[in-house]
């Protein structure tokens, strides 16, 4: 990214803000909208300065997680923050060196209202609209910039620092049984903040001069937090990007018989799995996650999982009854409550806002076409990603990126994460990052040491 007179553009950056400020502030809760003008505002003008927009997503990012308290007039505020504050920036951007996912993804979602519009399946929800703008325009910003394996990597770091720092002051300052973080959501805040971590962690770990000790402080605060949440699905997460890391760094990384790979990987695999148990042993019982793991150990089916199985029937129930274009976002609930609130089970259960299952809730709220839709962006992505890893040099590190997508695909089974308000943004920015991988290999420096015989 090439910036020319860059003081000329901060200039115009903070007119558009202030021109800005009047629709912004327009919500019950304006100190949020200043807060976030005030963020926007300073990571924009550090953009343009220092060039790196890792600190610039990632304050996207947490407005994004924020401005979902009621009062923060949700996506609106991002939204018209984006258009205003950002637009400049776009004149002095390079050409994304790829075009079709940029213009596929606008295309997609205008033809999916188009249809709405035209046939009419239901009665559109504005908040949603917004929503789904609001992560188009940053998926497309997300293309303008040039991305690699450390640079998400760093993007995950800060996020994910973000997301432990709240935590602390939560945990210090109103702590009861669970944490909810800026989402408001316990799960929502512990699934966001266990991927990313995932993608940082394993980053760390399987790059060519592995760091240790970071790795292993900034998990401790991490973990912590995760613990915090009372969520299951951080335990998980957990478990399945230490069982990826050992399995590439004995398979893949490891150059020795098979038989040493398998010995090495089940030695590791062990050793994690202790570790974990005396971690596990020495937490107290009073703990919210104890409480859940526990209720699963001894067979019984608590309201939880329940809910989710509820949740699940519904989602399917709803996909077959309008399987073209869904029912519409934000419809889940008072659709449920219409057609399966005579079931005795429902009365458990009255603010079932979602399927509980990111492909069921895409599934019975955006239909065949919006399905289609997440599987061609997630094809794309997950393509270019692996041919990222086959060409680079550093193919060990580049794993992090498809660890972090597995970790984020496993808990999306049992939440609607990242198909969900709070977390939207960075979902279209994370997909957007994976299809601008670059696949050219990188070209060795072979140094060349001088004859002095003829000298």
């Amino acid at each position: 990214m090439e910036m020319k007179r860059p003081w000329l553009i901060i200039f115009f950056i903070i007119a558009l803000s202030l021109l800005g400020t009047f629709f912004l502030t327009k919500n019950a809760n304006i100190w949020i909208s200043l807060l976030c003008i005030a963020a926007m505002l300073t990571a924009t003008i550090i953009l343009v300065i220092y060039e790196n927009p890792s600190m610039f997503f990632v304050v996207i990012f947490f407005i994004n997680h924020i401005t979902f308290v009621d009062g923060g007039q949700y996506s609106n505020l991002l939204l018209l923050g984006t258009l205003f504050i950002f637009s400049p920036v776009f004149l002095y951007l390079k050409k994304p060196k790829r075009l079709l996912p940029l213009l596929l993804f606008p295309a997609l979602l205008l033809l999916y209202y188009l249809l709405v519009l035209s046939l009419k399946p239901y009665a559109l929800n504005l908040v949603w609209v917004m929503l789904h703008l609001e992560a188009m325009a940053i998926f497309i910003l997300t293309q303008f910039f040039s991305w690699n394996t450390e640079k998400i990597a760093n993007v995950a770091k800060f996020h994910m620092l973000a997301l432990v720092i709240f935590g602390i002051f939560e945990v210090t300052l109103f702590y009861k049984d669970r944490i909810n973080g800026p989402m408001m959501s316990a799960t929502a805040y512990g699934v966001q903040l266990v991927i990313v971590w995932s993608i940082w962690f394993s980053y760390e770990l399987l790059k060519a001069k592995p760091q240790y000790k970071s790795a292993v402080i900034y998990t401790i605060f991490a973990a912590v937090i995760m613990i915090a949440t009372g969520t299951r699905m951080t335990a998980i997460g957990v478990a399945v990007t230490f069982a990826s890391i050992l399995f590439i760094r004995s398979f893949v990384a490891n150059r020795v018989s098979i038989y040493k790979r398998v010995l090495q990987f089940g030695l590791s695999g062990i050793a994690a799995a202790l570790t974990i148990l005396a971690v596990w042993t020495i937490l107290p019982q009073e703990l919210q996650i104890k409480k859940n793991f526990q209720s699963i150990i001894q067979g019984q089916v608590d309201n939880s999982n329940m809910g989710r199985l509820f949740a699940w029937f519904c989602g399917i129930q709803t996909f077959k009854d309008n399987p073209l274009l869904g029912i519409g976002n934000g419809n889940f609930m008072q659709f449920v409550q219409q057609n399966y609130g005579h079931l005795p089970i429902s009365s458990l259960f009255p603010t079932l806002i979602h399927a509980h299952n990111a492909t069921l809730v895409i599934l019975s709220e955006n239909g065949i076409f919006g399905i289609t839709t997440a599987l061609i962006l997630v094809f794309m992505a997950l393509s270019q990603a692996f041919r990222h890893i086959k060409q680079s040099n550093f193919k060990n590190s580049g794993y992090c990126l498809i660890i972090g997508f597995a970790v984020m695909y496993l808990l999306s089974m049992f939440d609607a994460i990242p198909y969900y308000p709070s977390c939207m943004v960075w979902g279209a920015w994370f997909l957007g990052a994976l299809i601008q991988l670059p696949v050219e290999r990188e070209k060795d420096i072979i140094l060349v040491k001088p004859s002095i015989s003829g000298a």
